[in-house]
């Protein structure tokens, strides 16, 4: 039988002591996670890296932005800490990324019934000093549980700590890798009876988990409903070392969602409190929908066409770049000018909206003449669900009509009919080009794509595919992206007429570059309510 190993030391949890729970960070603090790879910019915008001073020493741990004032991590991490230096917005430690900020504090509060001998209750929560400001690239976890974890789920985990037992430095690069969730009885059968209900221990086929310096870092299910969830909180792993095949242990979050609700004062399961679906998505939460071991996500505000070409303004005159504005955040999204008064784009990127910023007329965001217009009204889809992203549609309407000039038009037909399987279509959009990149592009991008059945793209993504959606794929990896929410399908009949078949909702969790298929809202489907809304 083998003893719980705390994160920072290679003692067992039944003999560790608070004076040596960390090992010191002089040289080689931390540890990354074992058998996983290098996480993309924008994958884990809630990952926090730490930096602990205590009276006599300087250790590291990872955490997660619960809001714009609080970082969840482990009780090991703020035991006895007097500072925290705390890292956002970055994968990486050591490269000033544009979109990191440092910040310090001295404030936490550790569970009560913390017991640094036992691990039990390893949970403390980190309270910056001054409300942050949520960017592309610093944006808090979607929420907590609200269920129990099954077992034998897919998860994943992220870290900075080592990827081996002989290299004990600090990963640079934030990592990150899949693993399942087994039975406490299971876990029992390596670490015996001190693993307790509040506990939960994953698994990888080979030798996947955590190492030193994961400490802290979260254990994330993705929800049918998009949602990124912290289920667990990294703990501990097997004396035996991180190499071996023995599982890693975390505290599971959901029996203290109580007390972190008390102690942060946020109702943190309030959907519309929270940068979650809405603006998130619009940012760039990627929808993760977890379907085995593939995800769902919706696409980002910042990403553009993956394997296109740039465009010009004349062959897509209807084309709208929006920046969203909610009460806390700012994002970007697509849409197609319908009429001179209505923007057609998803439901996503109107839900929770105070302003739109809307530019028409150019194929470059940085044109000095593209036409620029404000809006703050819009429709939304009244059984739209933020949770499974079906009904994914939404209007904004215009203050006042545009006048259309060779560049500004609008599109000509709504879908006539359903979309046909095979039948070559182009989705548009000034999304990433990579998975690498979060720059918005600053010229449009098109694509050629075929629709695939339903059938084809459950196969993927599962059950949570509607008829209401559709998925499209190329010859390589070809698809929406980050940023391209909202934008366009397009069908051309007769040579000139351009026809609006589908809305970008979701791209899959596994990058935009893979070639699981980018998913659409079909426009056939919301013909009568588009026309009826808009009057037309």
């Amino acid at each position: 039988m083998k003893l719980l190993f705390l994160m920072f030391l290679g003692i067992t949890a039944l003999n560790a002591t608070p004076s040596k729970r960390f090992t010191q960070i002089e040289e080689h603090q931390g540890v990354r996670i074992i058998g996983g790879q290098t996480a993309h910019t924008l994958q884990f915008p809630y990952a926090a890296a730490i930096y602990v001073q205590t009276p006599t020493l300087k250790h590291f741990c990872s955490g997660t932005l619960l809001s714009n004032q609080w970082i969840l991590t482990a009780g090991q991490c703020v035991d006895g800490a007097i500072l925290f230096q705390i890292f956002l917005g970055s994968i990486s430690l050591k490269t000033n990324d544009p979109g990191q900020i440092e910040v310090a504090t001295s404030n936490f509060v550790l569970h009560p019934e913390y017991n640094p001998m036992t691990l039990q209750n390893d949970i403390g929560l980190i309270e910056l000093r001054m409300p942050i400001t949520f960017t592309d690239y610093i944006r808090p976890i979607d929420r907590l549980p609200l269920s129990a974890l099954p077992d034998y789920v897919t998860v994943s985990t992220f870290g900075w700590g080592q990827t081996s037992d002989e290299d004990a430095g600090l990963s640079n690069d934030l990592q990150w890798v899949n693993v399942v969730t087994i039975h406490n009885t299971e876990c029992k059968l390596t670490y015996g009876n001190q693993i307790t209900e509040k506990m939960v221990c994953v698994d990888g086929n080979f030798n996947e988990g955590l190492c030193y310096g994961d400490i802290g870092s979260s254990l994330i299910q993705y929800y049918s409903t998009g949602h990124a969830i912290p289920v667990g909180i990294a703990s501990f792993f097997s004396s035996n070392g991180c190499e071996s095949t023995d599982p890693s242990g975390f505290t599971r979050t959901y029996p203290y969602n109580d007390w972190i609700r008390n102690v942060t004062g946020f109702n943190l399961f309030d959907y519309c409190c929270r940068l979650v679906f809405t603006e998130v998505t619009m940012k760039l939460i990627l929808i993760f929908i977890l379907f085995t071991s593939i995800k769902m996500t919706r696409t980002d505000i910042s990403s553009r066409i993956i394997g296109g070409f740039p465009a010009t303004i004349h062959q897509y005159p209807f084309a709208a770049a929006i920046d969203v504005h909610t009460s806390s955040s700012k994002h970007f999204c697509g849409g197609s000018l319908y009429t001179n008064q209505f923007i057609l784009t998803a439901g996503q990127c109107v839900n929770g909206a105070i302003l739109f910023t809307v530019y028409l007329g150019s194929a470059n965001r940085s044109d000095p003449n593209i036409q620029t217009v404000a809006a703050s009204e819009y429709i939304l889809h009244p059984d739209y669900n933020p949770q499974t992203l079906d009904n994914d549609i939404g209007l904004i309407k215009l203050r006042m009509p545009v006048t259309f000039t060779d560049s500004i038009k609008s599109i000509n037909y709504l879908a006539i009919e359903p979309l046909l399987q095979a039948h070559k279509v182009r989705a548009i959009g000034w999304g990433q080009t990579s998975d690498e990149s979060a720059q918005y592009s600053d010229v449009l991008q098109y694509v050629y794509v075929a629709p695939i059945t339903n059938d084809n793209c459950k196969e993927v993504y599962g059950s949570q595919i509607t008829d209401n959606m559709v998925c499209v794929e190329g010859n390589y990896n070809e698809g929406a992206c980050h940023g391209d929410t909202g934008s366009p399908l397009i069908d051309i009949f007769n040579i000139y007429y351009t026809v609006h078949v589908g809305i970008a909702s979701f791209v899959s969790g596994n990058g935009c570059e893979s070639t699981d298929p980018s998913g659409y809202t079909r426009t056939y489907n919301y013909v009568d309510w588009i026309k009826n809304v808009t009057t037309i």
